[in-house]
């Protein structure tokens, strides 16, 4: 982790707040206008508390799996008794998603917390009106902004909140195109108030992080009002890679470890602690149960999220991001063969299924096993281990998380150049720097196809699979468990609670 003033001061508000931070309440109606502070002191705590919201990023039922469960990367299958809970994860995979599925409500409730808390913050300052409080609006609204993107990229039209005095009680849709040129022009009027010092800024809205935020609405532009904007998002990607702020890093997991002071690659982080900053749960979501004693672990895994065999299989074996099946002392994006305590031992499995081929030794295997779809044996499937499992660890991780991380933005500028028919062996130099560091031989010439499969191999896991399917059209086809499915599936629905106490919320098509 890294450590600075207001990261000291979002930690701890997240000791204070964690566990009072109720994402069931009604979504509008939750703050009143005597609940915030007003004095020039607490302007710093104030800010704080915006980002204590993005501590459930990842997870479950989140933003990250809202990118990953449906994509053709990762699965929550169903194993023994576990993870089927009413069907939802097996529906989750197959995009057979319901507007009654608990996910689509929580994830709802928590970028509108964030929408309500930025809003609030923002007229707190106001209120204030002091030089230094108005200082901070610049970051408020491009925050804001960021978490709209998202409601539009996974809802479509969404009510569109600004003020905080705002008491409609039932507010209704704006358009997707509405919010999408509002996210888009509160970035841009931000950009000029924003810090550019990222060692100051880490985990906080600055100005790469609003670039950040403009190239990925633009790269998927098309998707959202019809209209490609390719151009647009080079320019963004331009203004983060040609900044010389952000570099590759010499070691991919250096990205992914369980401190990353120091990375180069990192531009909107949020900082985990086991502590005070608690949500960063990949290892347990992920892990078997038995694999509490290869890293000696202070609490049970449970034994849930898996990788897709095809994808696993996009890698090449000397691709340095795939890792070394049984041996976990090398590092991989994937824990695959047969597992060991971390004195060496055997690891078993005295519940284990008797068709399964191992028995009671644990084996990984990247394909399952299991002849009946969604329903895998305990120990079928390759598990994560992108981000490093530190001996002992809690059931919270300490690893900060890239929402945008740099090498994300060389890959997009190349496939922008590619798409522009501007390349001119640039692009291809761009994307061969990456495969360099993974220790694959270079393209010699870029395809629609190994742009999309590096991106694929490189941001494994990284919350951004979704987003990249539907951008090459990928997203409706089939793929392992799940049949082809139409556009409507690109969005999710409005969740029915919303649509239950607030009539003017009409459905998304094809729900």
């Amino acid at each position: 982790m890294k450590t600075n003033n207001l990261k000291i001061g979002i930690l701890l508000t997240g000791a204070l707040l964690f566990s009072g931070c109720d994402l069931e309440e009604k979504v509008f109606s939750e703050v009143t206008a005597n609940n915030f502070f007003l004095t020039d002191e607490q302007v710093v705590t104030s800010i704080g508390s915006i980002y204590t919201n993005l501590y459930s990023y990842l997870g479950n039922e989140s933003i990250w799996s809202f990118n990953e469960g449906p994509s053709d990367e990762m699965v929550i299958p169903t194993k023994g008794t576990d993870w089927f809970e009413n069907g939802h994860w097996q529906r989750f995979h197959r995009h057979e998603w319901l507007p009654t599925e608990p996910y689509i409500r929580i994830n709802w409730n928590m970028l509108y917390f964030g929408v309500n808390s930025c809003n609030r913050v923002m007229y707190q300052l106001e209120e204030i009106g002091t030089e230094e409080a108005l200082a901070f609006l610049p970051e408020l609204r491009a925050f804001r902004a960021f978490y709209y993107f998202h409601l539009m990229d996974l809802y479509g039209g969404v009510p569109l909140i600004t003020d905080f005095l705002d008491n409609e009680p039932f507010p209704s849709r704006a358009s997707r195109r509405e919010v999408y040129e509002f996210v888009e022009s509160e970035l841009i009027a931000s950009l000029s108030g924003l810090s550019k010092n990222v060692a100051a800024t880490y985990g906080r809205m600055n100005y790469y992080a609003a670039q950040a935020t403009l190239a990925k609405l633009y790269a998927n532009s098309e998707e959202y009002i019809g209209e490609a904007r390719w151009a647009d998002c080079l320019a963004a990607c331009r203004e983060i890679t040609g900044s010389r702020v952000f570099s590759m890093t010499a070691d991919y997991f250096e990205n992914f470890a369980a401190d990353t002071e120091g990375t180069s690659e990192f531009i909107f982080a949020i900082p985990y602690d086991e502590t005070h900053a608690r949500g960063n749960i990949l290892g347990v979501i992920s892990l078997h149960y038995a694999n509490r004693d290869t890293y000696d672990l202070a609490y049970q895994p449970w034994n849930g999220w898996a990788v897709v065999g095809d994808f696993y299989d996009t890698y090449e074996d000397k691709d340095r991001r795939k890792g070394v099946p049984g041996n976990p002392k090398i590092r991989g994006n994937f824990l695959v063969g047969q597992q060991f305590s971390s004195s060496g031992e055997p690891l078993i499995d005295n519940a284990f299924e008797p068709e399964d081929p191992d028995g009671a030794i644990i084996v990984f295997t990247p394909h399952p096993t299991s002849k009946n779809g969604l329903f895998w044996l305990r120990q079928d499937g390759a598990r994560l281990a992108k981000y490093e499992y530190e001996k002992g660890s809690r059931i919270d991780m300490n690893n900060d998380f890239a929402i945008f991380r740099y090498t994300d933005f060389v890959l997009l500028e190349a496939e922008m150049l590619w798409r522009l028919g501007q390349e001119s062996g640039y692009a291809l130099d761009l994307v061969n720097s990456v495969r360099e560091r993974a220790g694959v031989d270079p393209y010699t010439s870029l395809t629609e196809k190994n742009i999309y499969d590096e991106r694929g191999r490189e941001l494994f896991a990284e919350g951004i699979r979704r987003h990249d399917m539907i951008r090459f059209g990928t997203y409706g086809d089939a793929w392992y468990e799940k049949a082809p499915k139409d556009e409507t599936r690109r969005i999710f629905p409005i969740p029915q609670s919303q649509r239950d106490s607030n009539p003017n919320l009409d459905q998304n098509p094809g729900y």
